[in-house]
């Protein structure tokens, strides 16, 4: 892992020069050539994950691993979390296996929709800008699984669903965006490096899946007198 931040992040020595599509030339034999407008010519291994497009990319390449490792963490955390959110419902609104049902499976509805959707609208307004509306529904779906539950066993049920299905809509829409994303900003002549690039941000769900559960074990064994398992 270091060494791929370190090949990630290192700026080879054409890095930080403007260069224009037509100074860079690809040839047959796999060398990249770059010519700076009259300089002497400099070979770069067009495979070689340290070829960069422009120093530009270079500071953005941290924001771009942190933005699509975040979303994707926050995918599967909003997933995984009714399971141990389930522990304090089932004593507090009662159990009911259908609307548990409902609870676990209602995600992926929303999640279907936001891939669609949120596929198409980030070729029209750009992956940066759709990609942060679905951090913002699916913080604002957080929030608001934590607010809405209220009257009846029914009414309670029925709006966490509600919640759930919006908050998978954006859940959906990371899928595209964060691997477009990740992609597009690893700035890398080779398509291998782009891919490890999508591989290290979809990494995190799984400490997104774990997290859940984690903050549930912290929570049972600091106030364990109030819990009810």
């Amino acid at each position: 892992a270091a060494a791929w931040f370190r090949r990630r992040l290192t700026k080879p020595a054409h890095a930080c020069k403007d260069m224009t599509a037509e100074a860079i030339e690809v040839t047959t034999d796999g060398e990249l050539t770059v010519d700076d407008e009259g300089d002497e010519e400099m070979e770069f291994d067009a495979k070689s994950p340290d070829a960069r497009e422009s120093c530009g990319h270079f500071f953005l390449l941290w924001a771009s691993t942190i933005t699509t490792a975040v979303a994707n963490f926050g995918v599967q955390y909003n997933y995984d979390s009714i399971g141990p959110a389930e522990v304090w419902l089932h004593p507090l609104y009662g159990k009911d296996s259908n609307y548990d049902l409902l609870l676990k499976v209602i995600i992926f509805i929303g999640t279907a929709i936001g891939m669609i959707s949120f596929g198409a609208a980030g070729d029209l307004f750009g992956r940066n800008r759709g990609l942060l509306v679905c951090q913002y529904i699916q913080i604002a779906g957080a929030l608001l699984q934590g607010i809405v539950p209220w009257g009846s066993k029914a009414s309670t049920y029925c709006l966490l669903i509600a919640v759930r299905t919006f908050i998978g809509v954006g859940a959906g829409g990371v899928y595209p965006l964060s691997a477009a994303k990740a992609a597009e900003d690893s700035a890398a002549v080779d398509p291998v490096h782009k891919s490890v690039s999508v591989a290290w941000a979809f990494l995190w769900r799984n400490f997104g899946a774990i997290a859940p559960w984690s903050w549930a074990l912290v929570f049972y064994y600091t106030c364990g007198e109030y819990a009810v398992v």
